[in-house]
């Protein structure tokens, strides 16, 4: 079997979608190798990127990479408006081919898998660019009409695709997404360094970044009785485990998640998590979290007491129980039986 996936998300350090990509491709290669995978990318500026992601992978030996100078507004265009040139134009023939949530070409052959991580673009629009909701619109349009397998982060997702994009509960797959294997517990001096480098006080609530207007930071903010130290795209990301891990309660009342990562990532190093109760939140979360209304300044504020107040560490230890139910293995070998049920 042949499979194609789009890795041009790698690009994209410290998001979730790139999280996905490296992560399930990783996985996905060692655990048949008779499968042999072709890996597209279409980027301009951004080659160097993926080339460096390439590398770690090369003691695989079952990929090709198939790397294009093709700029994204180029690809979206010819893809997801005109819907001309098909894949296979450019990595040759494959069984599966395996897109990814900004590009969806046409194909001449190949069974079509997309993941859907959520339905922001249409139950949020007021938070995206006008020409982003366009382009994920003209997309999903494109993932109605023609793919074979639609996977989903959780079930949350799931039901958000049957219901906005009446795509047939059958061909929708959840498959849940992990923390990364650099969410480990920290070394007490590694704490110490990071809460240096940002000048953070002994106690602090760390909450997300504060310009996604759906993560709702600033109730967080406004309910936390501790100073707030909130997450943002400048912080590189082998500072994340010891930032969460140094904080005294992760608040993530996000009003809407296809699934939340940062949940359990705060979860792996072992910090006390407060969420909302709204998408797939509390799905991911289990009962290893306090559960608030995140429309709610005193409900958020009863959730951080009460983390507060576990002096038993009880949240901590469940909390680390939760997120090791979630590995990128499994989500790797949910993936693959997936494509092996399309040929």
């Amino acid at each position: 079997m042949r499979v194609g996936i789009d890795i041009t998300p790698v690009i994209y350090a410290g998001t979730g979608i790139g999280t996905y990509t490296r992560e399930l491709v990783r996985h996905l290669l060692p655990l048949d190798p008779t499968i042999q995978y072709v890996l597209f990318a279409s980027t301009l500026r951004s080659q160097k990127k993926v080339w460096e992601y390439l590398e770690v992978l090369t003691p695989n030996a079952n990929f090709t990479p198939k790397i294009f100078p093709f700029p994204p507004l180029i690809t979206e265009i010819a893809w997801n408006k005109w819907h001309v040139l098909p894949i296979e134009n450019f990595i040759g023939d494959v069984d599966i081919f395996h897109a990814w949530d900004w590009q969806q070409p046409p194909v001449h052959k190949a069974k079509l898998v997309t993941t859907i991580h959520d339905l922001t673009i249409l139950k949020f629009p007021q938070e995206h660019q006008a020409k982003t909701v366009a382009v994920h619109k003209r997309r999903l349009e494109w993932v109605k009409r023609e793919a074979d397998a639609v996977i989903a982060d959780s079930q949350a997702t799931k039901n958000d695709i049957i219901e906005l994009l009446r795509i047939p509960a059958e061909k929708i797959h959840t498959v849940y997404l992990a923390a990364g294997s650099q969410f480990t517990k920290p070394t007490e001096n590694e704490i110490a360094k990071v809460k240096q480098k940002y000048h953070l006080p002994d106690e602090y609530v760390l909450t997300a970044n504060p310009q996604d207007k759906r993560k709702n930071v600033y109730r967080a903010i406004e309910a936390s009785p501790l100073p707030t130290f909130s997450l943002n795209g400048s912080i590189p990301t082998q500072d994340l485990p010891a930032l969460y891990a140094a904080a005294t309660v992760f608040v993530y009342p996000s009003l809407y998640e296809g699934f939340g990562l940062p949940v359990l990532e705060a979860m792996s190093v072992g910090t006390p998590v407060v969420t909302s109760d709204r998408g797939s939140l509390k799905e991911v979360a289990g009962d290893a979290a306090i559960i608030v209304n995140p429309e709610s300044v005193d409900s958020i504020m009863a959730g951080i007491k009460t983390a507060l107040g576990d002096k038993s560490h009880t949240l901590i230890e469940q909390g680390i129980t939760q997120a090791a139910k979630f590995s990128w293995d499994k989500t790797a070998r949910q993936t693959l039986n997936i494509y092996k049920s399309l040929c």
